[in-house]
Order: C-alpha cells, then sequence, then structure tokens
C-alpha cells in the first residue's frame, strides 16, 4: 500500500506530542524531576546558631550571606557560602568556617553540642578561627 506524503505528516504530528507526554510523565512519576532540595529546618536552624556564636563583637556580622534569624523560614541554607548538601536529601553534610574569624583579636569558645542537629554532617572546617576549649567526648 501507498501512503501519500500528506497522510504521513498528518501521523507524524500526532506520534511526536504523544511521544513527548509519555517522557513527561516518566520523569513526572520518578519522584526525581525538577525538584530541588533544600535544606531542613532543623540543619538551617542549627546553622544560624553557628553564625551567632560565631559573630564579632562590636565588630558587626560573620557569614553575612547566611540567614538573619534562628526564625527564618524557607531560605535554602544548602545556597549558603560554606555550606554543601546531599543533592539527593538535603542534608547539610560539609561545613567550611575556614578563617572566617581569623581578623578577631579574641578568641571563640564554640557550642558545639549545636552540630548535634546535622546528623548527616561528613565534614567540618574550622581551622583558624582562633579557638579554644575541648571537642567533648562522645556519648
Amino acid at each position: 500500500m501507498i501512503s501519500s506524503p500528506a497522510g504521513g505528516a498528518r501521523t507524524l504530528r500526532y506520534i511526536v506530542p504523544g511521544r513527548l507526554i509519555l517522557v513527561l510523565v516518566i520523569i513526572a512519576s520518578s519522584g526525581r524531576g525538577w525538584e530541588v532540595m533544600c535544606c531542613h529546618d532543623e540543619e538551617r536552624k542549627a546553622l544560624l546558631e553557628i553564625k551567632t556564636s560565631i559573630n564579632f563583637p562590636n565588630k558587626g556580622l560573620a557569614l553575612p550571606d547566611w540567614g538573619n534569624s534562628t526564625t527564618e523560614v524557607g531560605e535554602d541554607c544548602c545556597q549558603w557560602p560554606g555550606i554543601t548538601c546531599d543533592f539527593n536529601t538535603g542534608h547539610v553534610v560539609e561545613i567550611d568556617l575556614y578563617s572566617e574569624r581569623s581578623s578577631a583579636k579574641e578568641t571563640w569558645s564554640p557550642n558545639l553540642t549545636m552540630l548535634a542537629e546535622l546528623g548527616q554532617l561528613k565534614k567540618l572546617n574550622l581551622g583558624l578561627n582562633k579557638m579554644n576549649g575541648g571537642i567533648p567526648e562522645g556519648r
């Protein structure tokens, strides 16, 4: 059977959009689509507590690109400088605050209990921050 060019074009016109819709349905049903993972609220709050503890008295704020208060909701801490999150889970996996307090004259005694909310943290860099005190022993 011989098909006319007009009939072939008509058939193609229905096949291409149908396949495109099928691909979009597969992407959407995979759960991965265009979804962007953001940091978890409890981890964001813990990071903001770290920011509060690292601030310089009478010298302005350290980490100015981080959020401004522990009550901020919806801000993605995975986008903050020095923070790395797992792409799949949105959990904070790395904090790099190397030399954030290098210009400070006073030492910093961080309250490391605030790290307890960061259960997926794999790497922590607090080098050159004029810290004093020790690391508490594990339970």
